[in-house]
C-alpha cells in the first residue's frame, strides 16, 4: 500500500512539471538538432580530416573539377555543418567562390581557414588574392607577406606582391618582388611582363624592353604587351623598333588606339607621311577618337611650319583637326594653347 502511494505521488509530480522542465532534469542535457561539434571548443591545432571526411572532401572536389560548383558548395557546407573546424572544407569553399569570381564571399572562407590553420599557405594566399580583387590592396599585402613567410619559394606570391605594389604606385618596392618571381619561374611570361612594368616605371626602359621581348617568346603577344614595348622602345629612342612593334600591334588589334600608336611611333621616327596616314586610319575606324585628330593636327601643323607658313592647306587641315578634337573633348588646355599660340 505504501509503495502504491509513492508511485502515484511521483506521477503527480511529473504531471505538474512541463515537458521542457522534465528535460532540464535529465543529465547530461539533450542538444536537440545540434551538431555534436557545435558544443566543442575550437581545437588547439588544425584538425586532420578523418578517412570518412576526407572521402567526402574528395567527392566535393570532383564536383568542382567538373564545373558543378553548386553541388560542390552544398557538399562542402554539409561537411562544415557536421564539423565546422576542418580547414580543408573552408578552403574548398574559398577556391570555388574564387573560380566563380565571388571574391567578397571567398575572403571570409579563406580567413576562417587561416584562423583554424595559421600555418596554411593556401589560406593566407587565397585571402590575399580575394582582398586584392576586392580593391583592398593594403590588406592584401599583409596577407601576401604572411603567405610568403610560410612559402618563400612561391613565384605566384612574389608576382602578386609586385603587382600590388605597382597598383599602389610604388614601383621601387615592386622591383625586388618581380625579380624574385622571375628568378623562381623564368619561363613565366606574365612574371616577365610584370618585371618589365616595374623596370619601366622606375626609368629602366632598356631593361623593361628586354623583359617584354622575352615575354613575347613565352606567351601569345597581347595588344597591351605591344603597347608596353612601343613605349619602352620610344623612351630609349629606338624609334624604328617602336614602329615595327606598332605595325605588329595593328595586325593583332585593328582599332583606333592601335593606329594612333602607330602614327605616334612613325612621327617620332621621322616618317611623317606614314604617321599622317596611320592617324587618318584611326579616325576612319572611329571618328570620335580625339587623340588621333590631335595627331592629324600636329602632322598638318608640322607641314605648315616646314613651308615657312606658306602652305595654307596644311594650316587649314591642322585647324580643322584640332577643332574636331576639342569638340569631342573640350578639356585639353595644351591643344587650346597650341591653337592660340599659332593663331589656328
Amino acid at each position: 500500500m505504501l509503495l502504491t502511494r509513492a508511485v502515484a505521488l511521483l506521477a503527480c509530480i511529473c504531471m505538474g512539471v512541463s515537458l521542457s522542465g522534465c528535460r532540464d532534469l535529465l543529465w547530461p542535457p539533450i542538444q536537440i538538432g545540434d551538431s555534436p561539434h557545435e558544443t566543442l571548443s575550437p581545437p588547439d591545432k588544425p584538425l586532420v580530416p578523418t578517412s570518412y571526411e576526407q572521402a567526402r572532401i574528395e567527392d566535393a572536389r570532383l564536383f568542382a573539377d567538373k564545373g558543378d560548383y553548386e553541388s560542390a558548395l552544398i557538399a562542402f557546407r554539409e561537411i562544415i555543418a557536421e564539423n565546422p573546424y576542418l580547414p580543408e572544407a573552408h578552403l574548398g569553399i574559398g577556391d570555388i567562390q574564387v573560380a566563380q569570381g565571388k571574391f567578397a564571399e571567398a575572403e571570409p572562407a579563406f580567413a576562417r581557414a587561416a584562423e583554424l590553420d595559421p600555418e596554411s599557405f593556401r589560406a593566407h594566399y587565397g585571402q590575399a588574392r580575394s582582398l586584392d580583387a576586392m580593391g583592398r590592396t593594403i590588406d592584401a599585402l599583409r596577407s601576401f607577406h604572411r603567405a610568403l613567410t610560410l612559402n618563400p619559394e612561391s613565384s605566384d606570391a612574389y608576382l602578386s606582391m609586385a603587382t600590388a605594389y605597382l597598383v599602389l604606385g610604388q614601383p621601387e618596392a615592386a622591383v625586388s618582388f618581380a625579380e624574385r618571381a622571375v628568378s623562381l619561374a623564368p619561363k613565366n611570361g606574365a612574371a616577365r611582363v610584370n618585371l618589365g612594368a616595374a623596370y619601366e616605371r622606375t626609368g629602366r626602359c632598356g631593361d623593361a624592353a628586354l623583359q617584354y621581348e622575352m615575354a613575347m617568346e613565352l606567351i601569345p603577344p597581347t595588344p597591351h604587351l605591344y603597347i608596353n614595348l612601343i613605349r619602352a622602345y620610344s623612351a630609349e629612342k629606338r624609334h624604328q623598333e617602336a614602329t615595327n612593334a606598332a605595325l605588329q600591334l595593328t595586325k593583332v588589334s585593328r582599332t583606333s588606339n592601335s593606329f594612333e600608336r602607330l602614327g605616334w611611333a612613325m612621327f617620332r621616327s621621322g616618317d611623317f607621311a606614314g604617321s599622317l596616314e596611320a592617324y587618318r586610319e584611326a579616325v576612319r575606324i572611329d571618328s570620335t577618337y580625339w587623340p588621333a585628330w590631335n595627331g592629324i593636327g600636329v602632322n598638318a601643323m608640322n607641314r605648315w611650319l616646314v613651308s615657312n607658313k606658306q602652305d595654307s592647306s596644311a594650316a587649314n587641315e591642322a585647324r580643322e583637326a584640332f577643332r574636331r578634337s576639342m569638340q569631342i573633348n573640350p578639356d585639353q588646355p595644351k591643344v587650346l594653347r597650341l591653337m592660340t599660340s599659332y593663331s589656328l
